[in-house]
């Protein structure tokens, strides 16, 4: 819908503009008058926040099916849970995973019918604390990101980083991949209590998945800047939202 605004000065119109979400509009000069011609944006969220975390019973459906160019990359805090898959699928057997999970405080990366456990800190602090600190820390995690044929772990916290090259991927997956959890035949593999600050889903070297968490009417979402769609939970309870950013 548009609306016309007529405007004294072009430095009250300057102003009206940098204090509202509108569109560049169209600017018709009349005399000294500017008349102008505007659409609102449209609100898709009324704040992004700097993560969603479940509790163990929410997740979300990106509704993409991948295949062997398909590639993801996650910005997260993994949970308490051992075993867990934070994103991805399981067709039906361990030899049918496009995941990535953590394991007794490990990421680990699972392709086709081979798994990748990574500890990336490495301090000189025993085992443990090791261990305990990959809890805490932020990671980025990416699986054959923009098809380059790798798992990678990535330290945000301490900079260290792993990375191992992938073999072909051994089958077709079946199912769409999941946030928080992953889809397939094994419902207890949805369980996953972590946080993720952000998700980059690929299709060769094409971005087609760009999702950042935000909030509307109190309920967390993760939006995708490339369809402009929000993605609810297709799970039950609700997300504990992280902080407003600024």
């Amino acid at each position: 819908m548009k609306h016309i605004k007529l405007f004294e000065t072009i430095n009250e119109y300057n102003t009206w503009l940098n204090s509202n979400n509108f569109i560049t509009p169209y600017i018709v000069k009349n005399k000294e008058t500017k008349i102008v011609s505007y659409q609102k944006k449209q609100k898709y969220y009324d704040a992004e926040i700097e993560y969603l975390e479940s509790t163990g019973t929410q997740y979300i459906d990106t509704n993409i099916i991948p295949n062997e160019n398909t590639g993801i990359r996650i910005y997260s805090i993994h949970g308490n849970y051992t075993d867990k898959y934070a994103v991805g699928l399981r067709n039906n057997t361990n030899a049918t995973r496009w995941c990535i999970g953590h394991k007794d405080h490990e990421w680990y990366c699972g392709y086709g019918d081979v798994i990748y456990i990574f500890n990336t800190i490495n301090d000189g602090i025993n085992e443990y604390e090791e261990k305990q600190r990959i809890v805490t820390d932020l990671c980025e995690i990416s699986l054959n990101y923009m098809n380059n044929k790798k798992a990678k772990v990535y330290n945000l916290m301490s900079t260290n980083t792993y990375e191992v090259n992938l073999p072909e991927l051994s089958f077709i997956p079946s199912y769409t991949i999941r946030l928080f959890g992953t889809s397939g035949v094994n419902a207890t593999y949805t369980k996953w209590d972590g946080k993720i600050y952000g998700v980059k889903i690929s299709q060769g070297t094409n971005l087609i998945m760009d999702l950042i968490p935000v909030r509307k009417d109190g309920v967390g979402y993760m939006f995708d800047k490339v369809t402009k769609r929000l993605f609810g939970n297709n799970g039950t309870g609700t997300f504990i939202l992280g902080p407003d950013i600024a």
